[in-house]
């Protein structure tokens, strides 16, 4: 009876059992089936090898929690000296951490000495140690070292979403285990250059910043001559530490090459909470009013009484109004009651579905038609990945490309097509896990039609036109190249949040700066 409780329990009652679930039987869906084989492989290791054996491979591959798999590993994290170190006391700690690795010292400290003090206690019954041993190692104040930073220190941002990636295709312990080899994206030298970039123009801006802890020199980092050159003259005074965020992505087959920005919230460019989109999010507006006749020629009106009685107090950046314009102009130039005028027209929720097709899942953005007022400046929040991407179908002539996890579902039910972070994996004997780059092997690359050519190049012509931008940002600007692209500034009322895309068929970058302090009032240059 209890053998077969056991089964359907899927209990691993044994150190070998234990040892066979973990190490060869991980990848099998659970079941009787796999607690049947588990019980015969233990039976099997046991007979070939003994128990002494068994009892060495689990110490030296046991999950000790934060990443440390091994009694050796656990005592450098936890202890900072070699397992054949460790005193009684820290020996019965990580016994104990063995049984449940999320509770271990860094994460748990509480429950991890109360789980110490009941594994010596049952040492002290079952006579391994004595009663004076028993006392020494109780009383004993253990030291525990301080979490080590495990995240990636170049693209912490980039390593936490290509592991959110490899969860959905394999088991996340396993993963973290280690013996795998994964080719990933990243391009190393365009990461390098990103983050330097960032950080330098972040330093020009803000006081602060520049008297703090950057240490990165202007003449190390060769994509610093390509900045433009700041001036905070006319600007209110940066007095708050500002962040950045940047996306490299090749719009052709979805591949990120580079991502700055790190994990907490709000200064992770791949998850939510994001910010304000403001104005970047204006193509889109424009791109449902092509749907319904309109083009880059047609007139549009940037006057005071221009706007419905909802919309009354949103200004142009400029604060300035500039009568008839080409809708060309008013979307380059980034004139904000022209957008508003048309979203009112078209209908928040048309341009939202649209929005949705392009991947921008975020909520409450654009508005509410049926509310008292609407500010398409500061609704809702976008992530940069989201905007960066969509901008990279546009690149890409109205087609989407990247992976599809069947676990990443839109609201409609439809499957989402996600940035490529891994090209290919393999474990210690040089099977192939997965290949994203010449047969793919557990990798649903797709392309997805979200709009037609037509479209995606009448908003790529307008948005190439350097001409038609230098009323806002004069000439020359930093938007000017010397070759063909497409760029689009955006910003909040407030100023506090910086939007910039740019792309070619073959690269688009989106960058974003602002305050991630509360209420998002710093201001922030836009170029």
């Amino acid at each position: 009876g209890s053998t077969f409780a056991g089964l359907i329990n899927n209990d691993q009652p044994t150190i070998a059992q234990r040892l066979a679930n973990d190490l060869l039987l991980w990848n099998e869906t659970p079941g009787w089936q796999r607690a049947l084989r588990e019980r015969i492989l233990a039976a099997q290791i046991i007979e070939q090898y003994g128990r002494e054996k068994i009892l060495e491979w689990y110490l030296n591959s046991a999950d000790y929690g934060r990443l440390a798999y091994g009694a050796d590993a656990a005592a450098w994290t936890y202890f900072g000296k070699s397992a054949t170190d460790l005193t009684l006391s820290e020996a019965a700690i990580l016994a104990a951490t063995a049984q449940t690795p999320g509770l271990n010292p860094h994460d748990a400290p509480e429950l991890v000495t109360e789980h110490q003090n009941q594994t010596l206690q049952t040492m002290l019954v079952q006579g391994y140690i004595n009663a004076d041993e028993y006392k020494q190692a109780n009383e004993e104040r253990t030291k525990i070292l301080e979490p080590r930073q495990l995240e990636s220190e170049l693209a912490p941002a980039y390593t936490n979403f290509l592991m959110e990636q490899l969860s959905k295709q394999f088991d996340l312990e396993r993963i973290k285990r280690g013996g795998l080899q994964v080719t990933s994206t990243l391009d190393f030298n365009l990461q390098t250059q990103a983050v330097c970039a960032s950080e330098i123009q972040l330093a020009r801006i803000s006081p602060s910043q520049e008297n703090g802890s950057h240490s990165i020199k202007e003449a190390d980092c060769e994509a610093a001559r390509l900045l433009p050159s700041t001036s905070i003259g006319n600007q209110a005074l940066v007095t708050q530490e500002l962040d950045a965020n940047i996306v490299v992505l090749n719009p052709q087959n979805g591949e990120i090459l580079a991502m700055v920005g790190d994990t907490t919230p709000g200064s992770d460019p791949a998850h939510l909470p994001g910010h304000p989109p403001g104005t970047i999010i204006s193509p889109f507006i424009y791109l449902t009013a092509f749907t319904r006749g309109y083009n880059p020629a047609s007139l549009l009106w940037d006057v005071p009484s221009g706007l419905p009685a909802k919309m009354v107090g949103v200004e142009n950046p400029d604060q300035n109004f500039h009568g008839p314009v080409r809708l060309r102009t008013a979307l380059v130039n980034d004139y904000v009651i022209p957008a508003a005028q048309m979203l009112f027209q078209m209908g928040s929720d048309n341009v939202l579905r649209l929005v949705r097709q392009f991947g921008i899942n975020s909520s409450e953005i654009l508005g509410d038609q049926s509310a008292t007022s609407m500010n398409i400046l500061d609704d809702g929040e976008v992530t940069l990945l989201e905007i960066t991407q969509a901008f990279g179908i546009m690149a890409n002539n109205g087609i989407s490309s990247g992976q599809v996890f069947n676990s990443s579902p839109t609201t409609n039910g439809d499957t989402t097509v996600e940035p490529v972070t891994i090209r290919k994996v393999t474990n210690s004997l040089g099977e192939l896990w997965m290949n994203c780059q010449d047969h793919p092997v557990n990798c649903q690359v797709q392309t997805k039609p979200v709009i037609s050519a037509q479209l995606a190049y009448l908003i790529t012509h307008i948005l190439s036109d350097e001409t038609a931008r230098w009323p806002s940002l004069g000439h020359p600007n930093p938007l000017e190249i010397g070759r063909p692209a497409a760029a689009k500034i955006g910003q909040t009322s407030q100023e506090s949040d910086a939007w910039t895309v740019g792309y070619t068929p073959g690269l688009v970058i989106g960058v974003w700066m602002g305050s991630n302090t509360s209420g998002h009032q710093q201001k922030v240059p836009v170029s």
